[in-house]
């Protein structure tokens, strides 16, 4: 048996392969980073038994899909994130670091979601996108009103369809005329694909039991609407691969970096480590909450007075909903504010 370590690049990916009794190197080298080569390379050391680690990169799926269809190997995926930073760093020290690690049963193992819920994972992706990109197109048509001295009147939202009516007419009468003609047509595309990408979700959701229960136990919460369920559903599914309420928080990366020495404890900011469209998901959820009368609402009024801050009130409760969420799906019931007096206990301090 063999223990293979992958440092994976977009071009090239260097290889290790150790043997599994004597830990010696039997064979390192480059090749390009794509199944066929690594499968030319590295084939006569598939045997039963051997175990391949691949670093968790941006470019790791097709590598993993292609190596996974080999039955006599072990395919994993290394969080790399778990790993300590070695002094010097360097693609073959990795490898080896890798392969030695592997060969002690010592890696940190990433989880790696099956092609359906990659493809959910980036209809959320690019429905964030398509919302950033009609912000900026709306602040520069904001910017140009501003310059030339021009604004939408007797109506409270300059983008709907009285407001975009008016900007029609306004930009007959402006210097910058065609460029803000150019930014109303990106706007209406970018409205159009939101538009499309939003029908997939929905689309989607109907398509699958599992997905759609799990949405409508997310979306019972105050303040969750149906996109925002989409995106922490599809970020925790399958819910069964978390141990506890605070693993669903830390992989959000909503717990507070600790400080303790000589008996003194001290809490700081959010460690920004986890997955960042479900940490962003769920403070929106927050803002969200905290605009309803409910127990959480209340909360993320408790800690927006305490701390003097709305930021760190979505922080603190954010942190209490992802806990919330895991129970609600591991027990698979709907909301009721009785649910957050049994989270209340697990709450840090956050910041």
């Amino acid at each position: 048996m063999f223990d293979i370590a992958l440092d994976l690049h977009k071009e090239n990916t260097y290889g290790v392969v150790l043997d599994d009794k004597s830990g010696q190197i039997v064979w390192e080298g480059n090749f390009a980073s794509t199944f066929r080569a690594a499968k030319e390379t590295l084939e006569p050391y598939f045997t039963n038994g051997t175990k391949v680690a691949i670093e968790a990169t941006s470019c790791f799926y097709p590598m993993h899909d292609g190596l996974k269809t080999i039955k006599e190997i072990d395919v994993i995926v290394v969080n790399t994130v778990k790993l300590e930073k070695p002094a010097v760093k360097t693609d073959r020290r990795d490898a080896l670091r890798i392969a030695h690690l592997l060969r002690r049963n010592e890696l940190p193992v990433a989880f790696v979601p099956d092609k359906k819920l990659r493809l959910q994972r980036e209809l959320c992706s690019l429905r964030v996108r398509m919302v950033h990109s009609c912000t900026q197109c709306k602040n520069r048509i904001s910017s140009i009103l501003h310059k030339e001295g021009k604004r939408v009147i007797g109506v409270k939202d300059t983008f709907s369809q009285k407001g975009l009516k008016q900007l029609e007419e306004i930009k007959n009468f402006i210097s910058r005329e065609e460029e803000l003609e150019e930014e109303l047509d990106i706007l209406s595309i970018f409205k159009k694909k939101q538009a499309r990408v939003e029908k997939q979700i929905d689309e989607t959701i109907e398509q699958d039991k599992e997905l759609k229960k799990t949405v409508e136990l997310i979306d019972s919460i105050p303040g969750f609407a149906k996109t925002l369920s989409f995106v922490c559903a599809t970020e925790l599914m399958p819910i069964g691969r978390f141990n506890s309420a605070q693993s669903v928080a830390a992989y959000a990366g909503l717990y507070p970096c600790i400080d303790s020495s000589g008996g003194r404890m001290k809490h700081g900011k959010i460690r920004r480590v986890g997955r960042k469209l479900l940490r962003w998901a769920l403070i929106e959820g927050a803002h969200a909450t905290g605009r309803s009368k409910n127990p959480i609402g209340n909360y993320y009024h408790q800690k927006a007075k305490q701390k003097k801050s709305n930021h760190a009130a979505a922080v603190a409760t954010a942190n209490k909903l992802a806990k919330l969420i895991y129970h609600i799906l591991t027990k698979k019931e709907y909301y009721n504010p009785g649910m957050g007096q049994q989270v209340q206990s697990l709450q840090p301090h956050a910041s």
